[in-house]
């Protein structure tokens, strides 16, 4: 019991130096490790069954039920330009609410939800397909993560469009105006 004690003070004690501190889930995609806000996160689920979308993006893995909320689920490693991350037995969904919408997002692994400070590092370099969610950095114990904006991912008008055009039937001549049938 005292152990605990010693520990929680000792907690106690960190966040009163660092009132800036907020714990983040730590994830990676491909060779990248993030955070995000853990107050942005309203589960973290091992893979669901995704029932699968038709005419739907690559990256679009379907619509599941996690903790009783349906979502879409994205593989956010393939949205990303990298490996797939949903055929990994490491992968877990991250459940985000957005408006009245939620939005699971398949990464390559959660390695914990830790409590994090800003820090001011050089931050890593990125494609530009992941250069544009990087929002800061995060530091804990020693190691140091760039912030991923997963809203700036949920208003992209990409991301909204999960229906690739190129796979839907388009009829064959010109219109028909189909009141008259």
């Amino acid at each position: 019991m005292e152990d605990r004690r010693r520990y929680s003070d000792r907690r106690r004690v960190d966040r009163e130096h660092g009132a800036n501190a907020l714990l983040y889930a730590i994830f990676s995609c491909g060779e990248y490790r993030f955070a995000v806000a853990k107050d942005h996160v309203l589960a973290i689920s091992a893979l669901p069954a995704i029932v699968p979308m038709p005419f739907s993006r690559s990256w679009f893995s379907g619509v599941a039920s996690i903790h009783g909320y349906i979502a879409s689920i994205t593989d956010l490693s393939e949205y990303l330009a990298m490996p797939a991350a949903s055929k990994q037995e490491s992968s877990r969904v991250l459940l985000f609410k957005h408006g009245s919408d939620h939005f699971g997002l398949i990464v390559d692994a959660v390695h914990g939800v830790i409590e994090c400070q800003p820090c001011e590092r050089q931050r890593s370099f990125y494609p530009l397909d992941i250069e544009q969610y990087m929002q800061g950095q995060r530091c804990a114990d020693g190691e140091c993560y760039d912030e991923f904006d997963v809203y700036k991912l949920f208003v992209e008008e990409r991301f909204l469009d999960a229906v690739d055009d190129t796979l839907v039937a388009q009829p064959v001549g010109s219109t028909q105006d189909l009141s008259a049938l």
